[in-house]
């Protein structure tokens, strides 16, 4: 949905719980992910075919389901997290055809909240929230990659078709507290984000990038192992 473009004015809870429901399965069942953007942003990621296959099932319209995961479910998301109430006021600003109906448009946005938080915002979710707010290290706000071959440099001149990916991590720089520095304005707009931002890029070949596979599912055995326990070893982690 385009920052051009408003919810629907109707107040059609039903529909919005039928959405809400499409969204948690899509969790449960590893098809789309939650990216918490601290401290007052969370991005919704699921491929249209997934999407596709589950709005339908739903009888939901597809264009209908994206716009209600991006437009009210994912900041919803957001306000339930970092308790940012002015979220809430910004999408009953958006939903609100005049002054006069923005009482009204509040009240149906409290009750999404009340939905989402109840449906959404677990236990877990918060405690990768939590994590995020106390870390002393740039959060994480995304990461791209693309692949490539590499034919020609200016200093060594042609070259034998190097294959290699180009990695970029992007991260928001912290200065002092969020709570004192930021507002809700990146959500309102996004442009109003991007000096707050960095990234850092890497270009690798086929074994680096098999390397930091082998370093990442170690990554992942570490941390699904309880405290305490030692973490099952794969036969490529012998000698590393």
């Amino acid at each position: 949905m385009t920052s051009e473009q408003k919810p629907e004015p109707k107040d059609d809870i039903v529909e919005f719980r039928t959405v809400c429901r499409v969204a948690k399965s899509l969790i449960e069942s590893g098809k789309l992910s939650v990216r918490i953007v601290y401290p007052n942003r969370v991005d919704l990621g699921v491929s249209s075919g997934d999407l596709k296959a589950a709005a339908e099932s739903a009888g939901v319209p597809v264009p209908r389901c994206r716009a209600v995961l991006d437009g009210e479910i994912a900041p919803l998301m957001a306000a339930g997290l970092s308790g940012d109430l002015s979220i809430l006021s910004m999408l009953a600003m958006r939903a609100a055809d005049s002054p006069k109906d923005f009482n009204s448009a509040r009240k149906g946005v409290e009750d999404r909240k009340s939905v989402v938080t109840e449906e959404l915002v677990t236990e877990r979710l918060r405690s990768r929230y939590l994590l995020k707010k106390t870390s002393k290290t740039n959060p994480l706000t995304g990461w791209h990659w693309e692949t490539s071959a590499k034919q020609y440099d200016d200093r060594e001149g042609a070259l034998p078709n190097l294959r290699h990916a180009t990695v970029r991590i992007h991260a928001r720089r912290r200065i002092g507290r969020y709570e004192e520095t930021e507002s809700s304005f990146p959500f309102a707009f996004p442009l109003a984000e991007s000096h707050s931002t960095e990234a850092f890029a890497f270009d690798c070949d086929l074994e680096e990038a098999i390397e930091l596979r082998q370093t990442f599912d170690r990554i992942v055995r570490e941390l699904q192992t309880p405290e305490g326990e030692p973490a099952p070893q794969a036969p490529d982690d012998e000698g590393r």
